[in-house]
């Protein structure tokens, strides 16, 4: 018996197309079996469409599913990155006021030891 069985995961769990059973029906509806074969061949045909068509549905939704599971796992990947390059930008920003400390000890040194150069040369000590 030859049958053409149909996959459809959303409508349809599965329903099969007799073309035997088909042949027979229009053969007893007074079709030559020329005719009957040719629409049994159409049949097969609209069926094998159908099947292209699921499978490359099929393909769409699978690649609609990943491309929204790439699209959160890249998000998380970028949060993390973030989040990395905010705490590099907080060593940072402290190493800037340490060194701002230093200068400014730097800076306050070196002044007054101009102070007392120029006290010296003025004789004021």
């Amino acid at each position: 018996m030859t049958t053409l069985q149909i996959n459809d995961n959303i409508r349809n769990p599965r329903f099969y197309i007799d073309i035997v059973k088909c042949i027979q029906k229009l053969r007893s509806a007074n079709f030559t079996e020329a005719q009957a074969d040719v629409v049994a061949e159409i049949m097969e045909q609209q069926v094998q469409a159908i099947q292209t068509q699921q499978v490359e549905l099929d393909a769409l939704r699978t690649k609609e599913h990943a491309t929204k599971g790439d699209v959160r796992e890249s998000e998380l990947k970028l949060q993390k990155e973030i989040e990395g390059v905010r705490k590099e930008i907080e060593r940072v920003r402290k190493e800037i006021r340490e060194l701002e400390i230093k200068l400014m000890a730097l800076y306050g040194g070196g002044f007054f030891i101009l102070l007392g150069v120029l006290a010296k040369g003025f004789h004021w000590i």
